[in-house]
């Protein structure tokens, strides 16, 4: 059992402020959903400020300059627009919803470790990851399934069950796969930054897309084996007999657990697109309460309920307050996108980049994509360029509906998560797999190329 009382005092004031203003965000933020008053924006904003003047000193030197350059151009913006009190204030919680979902959405992947599930599949990876597809697909599909509740968050995780004998010393195979499973999530999972403001801001059910968007995370999935398959015609990709147990066979699969985990995920599914068909809440609020809900519910049914108060506290204090350049970087862009929208400039920007599309859905599939990917390649965070376009395109004038752009911009926001250099997925998977940021990116360009072309193609035949 964790000693609560140990873990805060072991950090300083600063974190705990963090912490406490963390948590009174998602608080007051929830609060806001059902009872949208003018005083719970208003602490919203100053949590936020806080938060903010909390986290800049420690978040890292590319995300705090390009944060602090939209701060300073989304000010001059504001200033000579003309913006009033509650312009500016609504710029600065733009996208607290966001942040909101940051912080909870890694507390689902509490039952995977409170619960002894991360044991059961251990022990998949150790049977499984035999032959040589396997070598490719498992680590894959780990990072895919739990980054659905953990987001990118689940790179380590993924990597400490599927880096084992031999596998290991193939740094580079595990980096191309962790970061395409985990960059494929952005195209369809709800529990995302990437979907949730995509659909936010278009106004998409996410009953509505979540058909369209699983098919293309599946087509990246598969494209991301075939890239690996014509890169390596001519290399045999090793076995990995030290994968299974020493005894040679393979260990039992607790199929009880294998099928509450199952279960955890459908019931997960299950809740939020009751919440999304049967409410007027929107995805980025239906999201984070199920995030913080469900877990302890889980937790309370498999028998686990002493681990709830441990558990929660351990993730508010010690883990939540971690993410110090997604909190400036996601304030910095919600801040700039708002200056954008009221000074006029953001239809200008994307009227200017439109004018390179022609007429055809895929041309201007080509244009957006396109614009969205160079702007990650030369490290701008595609939340930047994906709220542009969300907030000024007309949908109507594009000649297909606001599902097909979401699927757009959601899918550009992945593409650009694998190929990005300062993307969150590629500097975790650097970090865990000892590589380099840019090699990362240089060997996804060719399985970029190949789901960029689908989806364009995709949009050409609607």
């Amino acid at each position: 059992m964790i000693n609560l009382l140990a873990i805060v005092k072991g950090y300083c004031w600063w974190t705990r402020f963090k912490s406490l203003a963390l948590v009174c965000i998602v608080a007051i933020n929830f609060v806001y959903v059902f009872y949208p008053y003018a005083a719970a924006k208003a602490l919203i904003s100053c949590a936020t400020l806080l938060l903010l003047a909390l986290s800049l000193p420690y978040a890292g030197r590319g995300n705090k300059w390009v944060s602090v350059t939209l701060f300073v151009i989304g000010a001059y913006l504001m200033l000579i627009s003309g913006a009033g009190a509650a312009d500016w204030m609504e710029a600065v919680i733009k996208n607290t919803g966001l942040l909101v979902l940051l912080i909870v959405v890694p507390l689902l992947g509490i039952p995977l470790k409170s619960a002894g599930y991360v044991q059961v599949l251990d022990v998949m990876a150790s049977n499984y990851m035999q032959k040589n597809y396997q070598l490719y697909w498992i680590p894959g599909l780990f990072s895919h399934i739990l980054g659905f509740f953990m987001n990118i968050g689940s790179v380590p995780l993924a990597y400490e069950i599927t880096a084992r004998g031999k596998v290991a010393q193939r740094a580079a195979l595990l980096a191309r796969t962790l970061s395409r499973g985990t960059g494929a999530i952005f195209i369809w999972s709800p529990s995302t930054v990437a979907v949730a403001l995509v659909l936010e801001y278009l106004q998409v059910p996410w009953t509505g897309y979540f058909l369209l968007g699983f098919a293309f995370a599946v087509t990246a999935l598969v494209w991301g084996y075939l890239t690996e398959v014509l890169v390596n015609l001519k290399n045999k990709v090793y076995d990995t007999p030290n994968a299974v147990s020493p005894g040679g066979a393979k260990r039992p699969v607790h199929l009880p657990s294998l099928m509450q985990i199952i279960v955890y995920m459908a019931l997960f599914l299950l809740m939020i697109m009751l919440i999304d068909l049967c409410t007027p809440i929107s995805i980025i609020a239906v999201i984070p309460m199920v995030a913080v809900t469900m877990p302890a519910l889980w937790l309370v049914i498999s028998g686990h309920r002493g681990m709830i108060k441990s558990a929660y506290v351990e993730h508010f204090v010690t883990k939540a307050h971690q993410h110090d350049g997604e909190v400036v970087l996601f304030v910095a862009a919600g801040f700039f996108s708002s200056a954008l929208i009221l000074s006029g400039w953001s239809d200008g920007i994307c009227n200017y980049i439109m004018n390179f599309a022609g007429h055809s859905n895929a041309s201007i599939a080509f244009t957006i994509l396109g614009a969205i990917v160079l702007a990650s390649l030369v490290g701008i965070h595609p939340m930047i360029t994906v709220s542009t376009f969300a907030t000024s395109l007309d949908v109507s004038s594009l000649g297909f509906g606001p599902v097909y752009l979401a699927l757009l911009l959601a899918g550009g926001w992945s593409l650009g998560s694998i190929i990005s250099p300062i993307a969150g997925n590629v500097l975790i998977v650097a970090s865990v797999t000892g590589g380099k940021p840019m090699e990362i990116v240089c060997n996804n360009l060719l399985h970029a190329c190949l789901v960029f072309a689908t989806i364009v193609i995709f949009m050409a035949l609607i």
